[in-house]
């Protein structure tokens, strides 16, 4: 089996009649962002929502995936959600004694599905 390259992909997945998965409702697009955010620190033993500007998504779509590409110590990515047109909302754990900010320059991974009708 061959892996999958999303650059093969670089608009995301569409179909017209719709993706089904399960019995629940239909999938419109499966489409993969890539941001650079600047984000703030974490306060230590706590959890905060940053918000990741992310160009295309819009209010109804859902988040499947965010990946941090680089691992730091005592952080980790607890939760994500559309915040609206544009935005995604991130929720970073911080579970060391001391503040930590997610480090800069990293490219996030975010795939996001729209919705279709049921």
């Amino acid at each position: 089996m061959s892996e999958w390259n999303p650059t093969n992909f670089p608009e995301g997945i569409a179909a017209a009649a719709g993706i089904q998965i399960g019995a629940v409702s239909r999938v419109a697009a499966l489409t993969l962002y890539a941001v650079v955010p600047v984000l703030g620190a974490v306060a230590a033993n706590s959890t905060a929502e940053q918000m990741l500007p992310v160009p295309g998504v819009a209010a109804g779509d859902v988040v499947l995936a965010v990946n941090k590409p680089g691992a730091q110590a005592g952080l980790g990515i607890v939760g994500m959600r559309v915040a609206g047109a544009g935005s995604v909302g991130v929720t970073f754990a911080n579970v060391t004694a001391a503040p930590v900010t997610p480090a800069s320059g990293e490219t996030y991974a975010i795939v996001c599905i729209t919705p279709g009708a049921a």
